[in-house]
């Protein structure tokens, strides 16, 4: 199905959303995925508390991730440049831009996150609805999953990591290529 195939409005009210813990301080409302959009994009809102590891350096092979800050105030990982936005900023991250994002110290931050192409259950196109069909699998088993250890990088110097089986089309970013998170603070 392609992004022109849509023909149907799609309306998710607040109280009939998806609700996905990630951890203690991390909550994913899920919005929208390809099925429902035809392709065209999906998209979720992301409620990162005071604390919260946030998303660990990744990047995506096909498709490209927004951010909308809602409110609050978020870090995001830009390659080796970490950028801060407030309320109301937006960043578009294209294919393979390696990046993280959690909120700034001291803050709570809610997100807005799009991802074009959009992407359905465990086939991505490179985003987050791997993670969210593994949460929601290990949730139907009764096991917890953390995120940030599912997606930590081992593989040596130089070498992008094969890809995890929550992201097909996603990529770890090597633990030495991401200097730029312990060495600034992240």
């Amino acid at each position: 199905m392609t992004a022109s195939a849509q023909t149907v409005p799609v309306l998710v009210r607040a109280d009939e959303a998806e609700n996905l813990q990630d951890g203690a301080l991390s909550l994913i409302t899920l919005l929208a995925d390809a099925g429902q959009t035809g392709g065209a994009l999906t998209a979720n809102k992301a409620t990162l508390r005071k604390g919260s590891p946030g998303a660990p350096a990744h990047f995506h092979t096909a498709a490209t991730e927004m951010f909308l800050v809602l409110d609050g105030s978020v870090r995001i990982l830009l390659g080796e440049n970490i950028v801060r936005l407030e309320q109301g900023d937006f960043l578009t991250v294209p294919p393979t831009v390696p990046h993280a994002f959690a909120p700034a110290a001291g803050a709570d931050a809610e997100l807005l996150v799009v991802f074009s192409p959009g992407c359905t259950g465990s086939t991505t196109t490179g985003c987050s609805n791997g993670f969210i069909a593994a949460r929601r699998a290990s949730r139907r088993s009764g096991r917890a999953r953390n995120a940030t250890t599912t997606t930590t990088s081992t593989a040596p110097s130089g070498e992008m990591s094969s890809p995890t089986p929550e992201h097909p089309r996603s990529r770890r970013v090597p633990a030495d290529s991401v200097h730029a998170l312990n060495g600034r603070g992240w």
